[in-house]
């Protein structure tokens, strides 16, 4: 998928997305916002022709997450999801026919847009989310093998756990403060980048308010 038609296509479903979110306010009976800040490590797995083997290590991942409950007449804690994502990650490939190997730096930057849907529970909360983002990748060898950057679709999904810290009681707009720890597998429609395959476990932990 070329940068253009995948922009595009992420265009199209945050359009789509933001009307989405709009219509699901107006049609809820109650709707609560969880903006979130997380923090923790992503792992790439990435395969190409002509390639030994590619190693990547474990790079470090923040990034943040706003989140809106919805309750309808035919369902309860449905949740629409904008989130995203930055890493910065050191790896390297291995030349099948060679054995030399090519040291680089692998920067993801990943907008995603999830429904997920919320488990009813008092203290703790778990969750599981699915949905469609576009991955903003950099790709930067040691040698004087030329940068590449490339613009993909992506398509993520997993679950996690929100641990109520701290209830106000009422009578203030902010309801709790929560911990929780947050798994998503990702898969990468890539073209330049790597030639086969590209696909990622992000783990991370997240400090979240409910309003």
């Amino acid at each position: 998928m070329t940068n253009l038609r995948a922009t595009a296509v992420f265009t199209a479903v945050a359009a789509l997305s933001l009307w989405a979110l709009c219509a699901a306010t107006a049609w809820a009976k109650d709707y609560k916002a969880m903006p979130s800040v997380e923090v923790g490590g992503r792992w790439f797995f990435a395969y190409e022709q002509g390639a030994e083997a590619i190693r990547i290590n474990p790079g470090l991942a923040v990034g943040g997450t706003y989140t809106q409950i919805f309750d309808f007449d035919w369902a309860r804690n449905v949740s629409f999801e904008l989130n995203y994502l930055h890493s910065e990650s050191r790896g390297e490939t291995e030349d099948e026919s060679t054995g030399d190997e090519t040291i680089f730096d692998l920067t993801a930057d990943t907008p995603g847009l999830n429904i997920g849907y919320f488990f009813t529970g008092r203290k703790i909360l778990p969750y599981m989310s699915a949905g469609f983002g576009s991955a903003f990748l950099k790709y930067e060898p040691e040698s004087n093998v030329e940068k590449l950057w490339e613009t993909c679709l992506l398509m993520n999904l997993g679950g996690g756990a929100d641990w109520t810290v701290f209830e106000t009681g009422g009578g203030s707009a902010l309801e709790k403060i929560l911990l929780g720890a947050r798994v998503r597998y990702e898969y990468y429609f890539i073209q330049k980048t790597f030639d086969t395959a590209l696909n990622a476990l992000a783990i991370t932990a997240r400090l979240e308010a409910r309003f």
